[in-house]
């Protein structure tokens, strides 16, 4: 943990986890959006006033806006989340971790998503279809098996450039 945070906590001992809060409104916001307070309130298990709390600050620091619809991020709220990801990741030591078990584990790459409830499965789907941008090329080929979270990787896959050949899989692994 970098020295400026650590001063913050010995003046502001609740600023880590207003940060985490807050960074759980946003971070869900960028998977449900638009979305209402009470839904909001619910899906991220904080009590509805301090969702409005937060919200009413971020909409003052131009990161979400409030329409009919719901709650939206502002493009500076698309931008920040990321990075703020990020800095939680490092905060937790997430990154250190994933290390860790890669090298344990003898594997090119491990991804946590240290996320809770409801938004799981979305976020690991999310995740996964990162990973598969990266990796996919023309002419690949992808086995793919059942269950929910496969499920969420084809909800979160976007249009590619390219039609990589998708292939049932049944307890094998096809390269």
């Amino acid at each position: 943990m970098n020295e400026f945070l650590m001063i913050c906590e010995r003046i502001v001992p609740e600023i880590v986890s207003v940060l985490k809060e807050r960074y759980k409104i946003l971070n869900h916001l960028v998977y449900e959006e638009p979305i209402g307070r009470r839904t909001l309130a619910t899906a991220t298990d904080l009590p509805e006033r301090t969702v409005r709390s937060h919200i009413e600050l971020m909409r003052a620091n131009g990161l979400v806006d409030i329409y009919k619809p719901g709650i939206f991020l502002t493009d500076e709220g698309h931008t920040i989340v990321p990075k703020l990801r990020n800095f939680l990741n490092e905060l937790d030591r997430i990154n250190e971790l994933e290390h860790r078990l890669t090298e344990a584990l003898h594997i090119d790459r491990v991804i946590i998503t240290p996320t809770e409830g409801t938004l799981m499965v979305k976020k690991l789907g999310f995740a996964a279809v990162k990973l598969l941008q990266e990796l996919l090329e023309p002419d690949s080929v992808v086995a793919i098996s059942g269950g929910s979270t496969m499920a969420a990787v084809a909800e979160e896959m976007p249009v590619l450039p390219f039609n990589p050949i998708v292939v049932p899989a049944v307890g094998a692994l096809v390269r």
